[in-house]
């Protein structure tokens, strides 16, 4: 079974690589649009997720969690989602898809209080094309502007937790990530009339990135009674640790080949190092209350309401060149019918065993000299799989929002969904068993 999970997650990996997950223009900036994907639990959240946790879920965003992780139950998590964006000015209007393959984790418990976690996930991506006419009075000019490539970051994550009173719980993690890639901007020059991309004029900028980041993480959790649990987590990435950013520009003449393949005479040509520099903080706080019991006929459920709140900021910048900046609030709430679904699996109804979840956010961006605000709602569920006693689970997420540009009249508005799937053996299936052998 475990030789299967391994390679599920191989051809995962090679079969998300280089996909887009942007159509903005947003990826202009900078070494392109971050990743907004986050695991279908988190952003039907609101994307609050930082005190959420279990021994169901990878939380990548809190490391800390890593030790809660149920002994003997290794959890492969993967993550698909979509987008439908429409973009409007004051004089035109378009619709762009994207998609994305997205987190793929293998986490496990290392001993009583530590756990770790491998993650393969998209770090940053172009992915827009925009097109000008320019009319000179003598000649007219097409300007295309293309922006494509994508960067991956790989993580390496522990925790121990030092603290593990039945009361209180104090656990502390961290991430090591590295990530690599390139971006590519393309600015092409044509006269008209022009009945193909070339002959052209092509600016042409790659940049490449290697980057290795500690990420920090701790977590508190207080459990006064059986009602009430109070879970404090914040997490820091200091200052990037390594990094180059290398950026190769080209001017070149494009024409076309015999074979019909555009044919580079390059003009000028430069390559120069600069220093790509992140950081980032996250604080959240979640509060879990056991509700009253519900009596439905001969049946006893208890139901749980868990609410959901965190703040981000990070910036990242270029040395002498972009930078960006993002700070939000976010929110959620989650509400299961049952918390022991396996002690009172052979009663339930279906709709009783599902988690239901919403939230809502609000974002400030600021790109060099552009200010974008970003607004959501979110909503989804969680759908167990209660075989033999697994921790696997089908999570989905619906997202809207609206993003406009404070500087010009471009908006966005779009919506999206995600599927985060979370396969786990079932209890009579474990994949690292301690044996003694005689």
């Amino acid at each position: 079974m475990h030789n299967k999970l391994f390679l599920l997650f191989l051809i995962s990996i090679n079969f998300g690589f280089g996909q887009s997950f942007s159509t903005s223009p947003i990826s202009y900036y900078g070494i392109g649009e971050k990743s907004w994907q986050s695991h279908a639990i988190y952003s039907a959240l609101g994307y609050a997720g930082i005190s959420h946790f279990d021994s169901t879920q990878l939380n990548l965003e809190n490391p800390a969690s890593y030790s809660f992780l149920s002994q003997g139950n290794t959890l492969f998590s993967l993550g698909m989602g979509g987008r439908i964006s429409q973009f409007e000015s004051q004089d035109a209007s378009v619709i762009r898809s994207q998609y994305l393959l997205d987190q793929y984790a293998l986490g496990f418990k290392m001993k009583k209080n530590m756990g770790m976690v491998f993650s393969l996930r998209p770090y940053a991506n172009r992915g827009y094309q925009v097109t000008d006419y320019t009319f000179t009075g003598v000649d007219s000019l097409r300007y295309s502007y293309i922006g494509k490539g994508g960067m991956s970051e790989f993580i390496w994550g522990a925790s121990y937790r030092p603290l593990n009173k039945k009361v209180i719980k104090f656990s502390l993690g961290a991430n090591i990530g590295y990530a690599f890639g390139a971006t590519e901007k393309i600015r092409r020059a044509q006269l008209l009339p022009a009945t193909s991309d070339y002959p052209a004029g092509e600016q042409n900028t790659v940049m490449r990135l290697n980057n290795l980041s500690v990420y920090t993480s701790a977590l508190l959790q207080i459990t006064p009674s059986k009602n009430h649990q109070l879970v404090i987590s914040a997490a820091y990435e200091p200052r990037t640790l390594a990094s180059r950013l290398r950026t190769v520009s080209s001017l070149s003449n494009v024409t076309i080949g015999t074979n019909g393949r555009p044919v580079y005479d390059v003009l000028d040509a430069d390559t120069v190092d600069y220093g790509y520099f992140t950081e980032s903080m996250v604080a959240g706080i979640a509060y879990t209350l056991s509700l009253p019991k519900w009596r439905i006929q001969t049946r006893e459920l208890h139901p749980t309401l868990k609410l959901l709140g965190s703040y981000r900021n990070s910036s990242s910048r270029i040395s002498n060149m972009d930078s960006t900046k993002t700070s939000g609030w976010y929110g959620g709430i989650q509400f299961n019918p049952e918390k022991n679904l396996f002690e009172n699996l052979s009663v339930l109804k279906f709709a009783e065993k599902l988690s239901y979840r919403l939230g809502v956010y609000t974002v400030n961006n600021e790109f060099s000299d552009q200010r974008i605000a970003d607004f959501g709602t979110t909503f989804g569920i969680g759908i167990p799989i209660l075989i033999q006693q697994s921790l696997s689970s089908v999570n989905l997420s619906f997202q809207m929002g609206k993003r406009t540009n404070e500087s010009t009249s471009l908006k966005e508005n779009y919506g999206g969904m995600q599927v985060g799937l979370i396969f786990c053996p079932s209890s009579f299936d474990r994949w690292f068993r301690k044996r003694k052998l005689d």
